[in-house]
């Protein structure tokens, strides 16, 4: 069976095997950059485009010319007005982290944006993120700045869809990919590239990273119960440092009148039970249990946890609980 996890408190997503937490990209020796310093693209172009020995691919960009003479002398290149998808566009990255570049614009108004993408591929790209140009222009570098973080191969996209404005881009920087070191808080998203986010699957679930079949901008944890699993098996969502399993950065925030923790969760069959265990990850003997039951299939669920009735245990509130776990079709072997 197929689940998903954790999103705002809800199991929508994270990534492990069998107890053992593996990360792996490619290397990024160097920052990747550009600032267009000596570079003549005449016109408008579509296609690839070289610059300083790099492959750009481009759509209605180019006239490096224009945007000299728009900002006293500068170098940078343009992404033109009214044209469908208008973009410049990287080669192939080994890794990203950081992208900053500065822009400028003139001929807009102040509702046009233009958009950040990445693609794995090439060919299908993914907004990452929309600025606002908030005037109708401005001649001045204004810097920009987003942490992309992605750990593997990615172009990244820089668009104008149809915008009024003449969009001006200098100094592009690419930072190497850096492993996230902040660790879980709730809400857990996994969709902030600067957490530390995992999991660690026992008794033979699988877990992956995935993205949410239903919605390409979230970031979702698929778990497997896999063939012969363990009727206990689980994923905690946690990660190794040091060969200690760490859970969240500070206690699960519990009161007298909040007791409860919602999972969304998204699962191929209705009427599935599903225990979420807290505990406290110095010390294993203090924990607590509650159920919640899967009343849809093929979509997302809100499970309620409430551990004022607990089925195992009781919330002690002078206790820690800085750590959980995920049992979906608890009780059950896999199959």
């Amino acid at each position: 069976y197929t689940y998903g996890g954790y999103n705002g408190g809800a199991w929508d997503g994270s990534a492990n095997v069998s107890g053992t937490l593996s990360v792996s990209f490619p290397p990024c020796s160097a920052d990747f950059s550009e600032d267009f310093t000596g570079v003549s693209v005449s016109g408008y172009q579509s296609g690839t485009v070289t610059i300083n020995g790099n492959d750009w691919t481009v759509n209605g960009a180019g006239n490096t010319g224009y945007a000299s003479s728009s900002l006293g002398g500068a170098s940078a290149i343009t992404i033109n007005d009214d044209v469908v998808e208008a973009h410049i566009t990287t080669p192939l990255l080994n890794t990203a982290g950081r992208v900053s570049f500065d822009y400028a614009y003139i001929n807009g108004s102040s509702s046009n944006t233009f958009v950040l993408q990445t693609s794995t591929d090439g060919v299908t790209f993914t907004t990452v993120d929309t600025r606002t140009l908030g005037a109708g222009a401005n001649q001045n570098l204004t810097p920009y700045s987003y942490l992309l973080n992605e750990d593997g191969p990615v172009y990244i996209r820089i668009m104008s869809d149809e915008e009024d404005a003449h969009i001006f881009i200098d100094n592009f920087v690419a930072t190497c990919y850096s492993l996230p070191t902040i660790p879980m808080e709730l809400p857990v998203t996994f969709d902030d590239p600067t957490i530390n986010y995992g999991t660690i699957d026992f008794g033979g679930n699988a877990s992956s990273f995935v993205v949410d079949p239903t919605d390409a901008s979230n970031n979702v944890v698929q778990t497997i119960k896999t063939a012969g699993s363990q009727t206990w098996a689980g994923t905690s969502l946690a990660t190794y440092v040091n060969a200690q399993e760490i859970g969240f950065a500070s206690a699960i925030p519990f009161t007298s009148g909040n007791q409860s923790i919602s999972v969304r969760v998204w699962s191929p069959r209705a009427g599935l039970p599903v225990m979420l265990k807290i505990e406290d990850q110095s010390n294993n003997t203090i924990f607590v249990e509650a159920q919640d039951t899967l009343s849809v299939a093929n979509a997302w669920d809100t499970l309620i946890f409430d551990y004022s009735n607990a089925t195992n245990g009781a919330l002690d509130l002078s206790n820690t609980y800085d750590k959980v776990a995920l049992f979906y079709d608890f009780n059950t072997a896999g199959a």
